[in-house]
């Protein structure tokens, strides 16, 4: 016996590009955006994704010391076995669209 059914196949699912704020020098080199949108075949990655897109995207950006921001808390850049809890860390810490990141260059004042 055939079925008359029709088979539907499920649409992929659009993934949210994640947003970065950029800052001081940053939104200088991006040509003064203020923001830049990076695109990701997954849901979540990791910083250090996000670190190597920027520079994909924008290499002028190897010559400043930047580091990265998630909800309001800098990422350590140190190794997964490092025990600072209180601190975000770039190995293990899992990103998505909903998170608020931003792109921290030296900025000085007075």
């Amino acid at each position: 016996m055939v079925s008359n059914q029709k088979v539907t196949r499920k649409k992929r699912s659009a993934i949210k590009p994640l947003k970065v704020k950029l800052f001081a020098l940053a939104r200088e080199v991006s040509g003064g955006k203020r923001e830049i949108e990076l695109e990701f075949e997954r849901k979540s990655v990791k910083i250090t994704d996000i670190k190597e897109r920027i520079l994909q995207v924008y290499p002028q950006m190897k010559r400043i010391p930047f580091v990265l921001a998630v909800n309001y808390k800098i990422v350590a850049e140190r190794q997964p076995n490092d025990n600072h809890v209180n601190t975000p860390n770039m190995y293990t810490t899992e990103i998505t669209a909903e998170d608020e990141i931003a792109l921290l260059p030296p900025i000085s004042g007075g």
